[in-house]
């Protein structure tokens, strides 16, 4: 999607697993065609042709408006780390964490691996300036914001590992969610192993499409959430709404999504101003080298996000063209 002032806003990705993967030219991983008609409609076209390998669960208003393969699980890349910031904002609305307490970046620099988040981290540490300490709501801001593997990484251990992350997910409906893992220790586990990287990519943690366009509902509403633990969510997933002419177009804009070879994720949810609120997770696997480099230039998967909210008659059509043989 490309928002406001047409800034696109997809997150950082995971660099140097997608350069392991070759994304950009063929690879023996790949399969299928290399190259998809630009921008939404060549998105359209690529997942009606791979139903199989599309997760897609679009609610307006609160109303599933769209299901395709809803409760299948599907590898979610960055996006888990929403389970992260969830988990952290209820810990802070009941008490249990303070959100500016700090760690110092002696403590976050162990756990980064250099080359493997596209530049998050530094770009992390250029808005850090020259401190020597960061908090924890900063830390979360860019797991968010940059989607940094470093702080995810203090974040996850900060509320109390996968554990507390999985009680998260569960107390928002999310029952076979599986939990999350330490992206530092993921990463050095590929280095040592011989399979694939696709492969590797797509056996990492998983959820449904409908349980995380729920959980995107939740956030919009602050059903299921605690005022101040709601709000903290939003603060975070709506670092959009700073950009551009967003704040014009939208009364809420909350989106992350993540990517490794193969996989494109995308959970979002926004208001239009004068218009319907939408709330989406479209999750796409086994995408070909060719195809993933290209939505990851154009951020089409982004585009069609917006257009469900701009465009209902897009829904129908869709849904049809899904359910055909």
């Amino acid at each position: 999607m490309r928002a406001g002032g047409r800034r696109r806003i997809v997150p950082v990705l995971l660099a140097a697993a997608l350069s392991a993967a070759g994304v950009g030219c063929s690879t023996s991983g790949s399969a299928g065609s290399n190259s998809i008609a630009p921008g939404a409609d060549g998105l359209l076209d690529w997942m009606v042709e791979h139903k199989q390998d599309v997760g897609l669960v679009v609610l307006v208003d609160g109303q599933e408006r769209l299901t395709h393969r809803p409760d299948e699980h599907f590898p979610l890349a960055s996006a888990i780390k929403v389970l992260t910031l969830v988990a952290y904002a209820e810990q802070v609305a009941a008490g249990a964490l303070d959100e500016d307490a700090t760690v110092t970046l002696e403590e976050v620099d162990r756990l980064y691996l250099a080359g493997t988040d596209g530049g998050a981290h530094e770009a992390a540490r250029s808005e850090w300036g020259d401190r020597r300490e960061v908090t924890l709501d900063q830390l979360t801001h860019a797991m968010i914001r940059y989607s940094s593997n470093v702080a995810a990484d203090v974040m996850l251990r900060k509320v109390g590992g996968p554990p507390a992350a999985l009680e998260a997910a569960a107390r928002h409906g999310m029952a076979t969610q599986q939990p999350p893992v330490a992206i530092f220790e993921l990463f050095r586990s590929w280095e040592s192993s011989n399979e694939n990287v696709r492969d590797l990519a797509h056996a990492t943690p998983a959820g449904t499409p409908r349980g995380w366009a729920m959980l995107m509902e939740q956030v919009r509403t602050g059903e299921t959430f605690a005022a101040p633990a709601a709000a903290t969510v939003r603060r975070h997933l709506e670092w959009p709404m700073r950009l551009g002419d967003n704040s014009r177009l939208f009364d809420r804009f909350g989106t992350k999504g993540g990517a490794l070879p193969g996989v494109i994720t995308e959970a979002s949810y926004l208001e239009l101003r004068d218009g319907p609120a939408v709330s989406v997770a479209l999750f796409l696997r086994h995408l070909p080298d060719g195809i993933q480099a290209q939505l990851l230039q154009s951020y089409a998967h982004q585009e069609l996000i917006r257009a469900f909210a701009e465009q209902p008659e897009l829904l129908t059509d869709l849904a049809a063209r899904l359910r055909s043989p």
